[in-house]
């Protein structure tokens, strides 16, 4: 029961479901990624604001797409 609720509250990759990782640790910025590069999240605890950035491989290459979080 323990394990299923701290699941809840685990930081995972929406793709791969590895524990995000400390990239950046500032007073302004947090951010996190996934270890195998396909998701970043960075939080501004002063502005109230988390970017998703969510990286994936495509035909033409890797493409970068942005999500704006406000509460």
């Amino acid at each position: 029961m323990w394990k299923s609720i701290r699941a809840w509250f685990r930081e995972e990759c929406p793709h791969c479901r590895e524990k995000l990782t400390y990239l950046r640790h500032t007073l302004h910025t947090h951010v996190k990624h996934c270890p195998n590069g396909h998701y970043i999240l960075e939080t501004h605890p002063v502005l109230g604001v988390q970017v998703e950035i969510h990286q994936e491989s495509g035909r033409s290459g890797n493409s970068n797409q942005q999500q704006l979080i406000t509460p």
